[in-house]
């Protein structure tokens, strides 16, 4: 499979900052989460993090653990079949875990006390990987959501942060 690297244009960038501002990202209570942004058409950057707390994280602060392409999966498939896939999500009806539509691998981007919609299915797209440059810029925009949010009693710096490369 052939890698198409994406390089963000500035439009891109600020449209992220300001999903990422106005509550497009989710956490768990203390900063382990992840943060969504439609950025282009139906393709959406998300960003897995986790805090200082989780035994995901080398760095003393925050690290981004993962960045990725995904798109929602509602524009390929029909309601109806979105909401049977929450339905044996949230009620554990198999004792499988599922992972996959149709060999796609899908997250829930829903907050961490919401209850999940069909429209809350995201579908990863594999193929994608950000520019080293759009990946710089879109975790200084997480950042900066960080210590405005929970960062006011650290003296962390971007430069502290773990941050996710390929």
């Amino acid at each position: 499979m052939d890698i198409i690297e994406l390089n963000l244009i500035e439009e891109e960038i600020k449209k992220i900052k300001k999903d990422f501002n106005n509550g497009q990202v989710y956490t768990d209570g203390c900063f382990c989460g992840h943060a969504l942004s439609k950025f282009r058409d139906n393709l959406y950057v998300l960003v897995n993090f986790s805090c200082r707390k989780s035994m995901m994280c080398d760095s003393s602060y925050y690290q981004v653990t993962s960045i990725n392409v995904v798109e929602q999966a509602s524009k390929l498939y029909d309601k109806e079949t979105l909401n049977d896939l929450l339905s044996i999500i949230n009620n554990d009806e198999i004792d499988v875990d599922i992972d996959k539509i149709d060999d796609r691998e899908f997250m829930l981007g829903n907050g961490y006390y919401d209850s999940a919609t069909y429209e809350d299915i995201y579908l990863y797209c594999e193929g994608f990987k950000f520019s080293p440059e759009s990946l710089k810029a879109i975790q200084k925009k997480l950042f900066k959501y960080y210590k405005k949010s929970y960062g006011e009693w650290t003296e962390a710096k971007f430069k502290d942060v773990g941050y996710f490369n390929y």
